[in-house]
């Protein structure tokens, strides 16, 4: 009889061992058959085609499920504090889209393996990665005027793109966006500090102007950080970053008049566009920095302008940043 058992016994784990492939594979068609689900918030982080851009990464989320059998991806639009109400409650999404700084992501983002300059990277470590970006321009009518209008957007620091310009005057008035182009608009001489948007209006007008891009300096970047809290969507959600900086997405930012974060020649016809491509930011604001600070940075910045004080120190302090 305990020879019969042992006989019994060693039958089944030989069954065992022969079908262990099978029902391995079959464990993992299951998982693979079962739906993801993954949250994107997304947060428009500057002015100029809101609404456009959350278009845009819906079509984006949409084209990444058809490549990828059973992800389906839920796209929704925040304000910074309505998703800051939630994020301090604990709640996240698995990806966030965001731009400027106070977006309170700390203790959530992961750290990525993608590379190329922006905000993303603290020490030394990468916790958001851009996927659109604009820039900024010293625009000019007749003379250029004895002011310099600065069009100041929301989470944006033109005053300190002015500083890495060479574009000075006698005072500088600092005005929203759309109120700073009108100015610009009724002035037969005036310069304006103004980004891609303001080049766009003007050439849709057919006036007369010159441009020239600011070099060495951006913040006008739109990121991607994951932040799922869900395991089983942390690998679809790496996915989905990789996929928005791929090259099959990059080559379709030029319908929102934005740049590419790793492709050139999106405006051959265009050439202030082209030019901006051309240009290298070697410095930003970390999109993870205290609101506070890159207000007090700003009022520095303004101040230089205004008192033609010390350029360079300001300037020196943004590169440490």
């Amino acid at each position: 009889m305990k020879r019969f058992i042992g006989f019994l016994f060693g039958a089944i784990c030989l069954l065992v061992i022969a079908l262990s492939p099978f029902l391995i594979n079959k464990s993992s068609a299951s998982t693979q058959d079962k739906s993801v689900i993954l949250t994107v918030w997304h947060i428009d982080g500057f002015e100029g085609g809101k609404g456009s851009r959350y278009t845009f990464l819906r079509e984006v989320a949409t084209s990444f499920s058809k490549q990828n059998k059973g992800v389906y991806i839920l796209v929704s639009s925040y304000t910074q504090s309505g998703a800051n109400d939630l994020i301090n409650k604990g709640k996240t999404p698995d990806v966030i889209s965001f731009g400027g700084v106070g977006l309170n992501i700390q203790n959530y983002a992961q750290e990525l393996d993608e590379n190329g300059f922006d905000g993303g990277v603290v020490n030394g470590k990468r916790y958001a990665v851009s996927y659109l970006k604009g820039g900024y321009f010293v625009i000019k009518k007749g003379n250029g005027g004895d002011e310099i209008i600065i069009s100041k957007g929301e989470n944006l620091t033109p005053e300190i793109a002015c500083l890495f310009s060479s574009a000075r005057a006698s005072s500088y008035n600092i005005k929203s966006p759309l109120d700073a182009y009108t100015l610009f608009l009724t002035r037969k001489n005036a310069t304006l500090i103004g980004t891609q948007r303001d080049i766009e209006r003007l050439l849709s007008r057919n006036e007369e102007f010159t441009a020239e891009p600011i070099d060495g300096y951006l913040d006008i970047y739109q990121y991607a950080s994951v932040t799922t809290q869900k395991i089983e969507n942390e690998y679809y959600a790496r996915r989905f970053i990789e996929y928005l900086i791929s090259q099959a997405v990059q080559e379709k930012v030029a319908k929102l008049k934005m740049l590419s974060v790793n492709k050139t020649g999106l405006y051959p016809d265009n050439v202030y566009l082209s030019a901006l491509e051309k240009t290298k930011a070697k410095y930003t604001f970390s999109p993870f920095l205290d609101k506070t600070v890159q207000k007090n940075v700003c009022e520095r910045a303004l101040s230089a302008l205004n008192t033609g004080g010390n350029y360079n120190e300001i300037i020196n302090f943004i590169k440490q940043l």
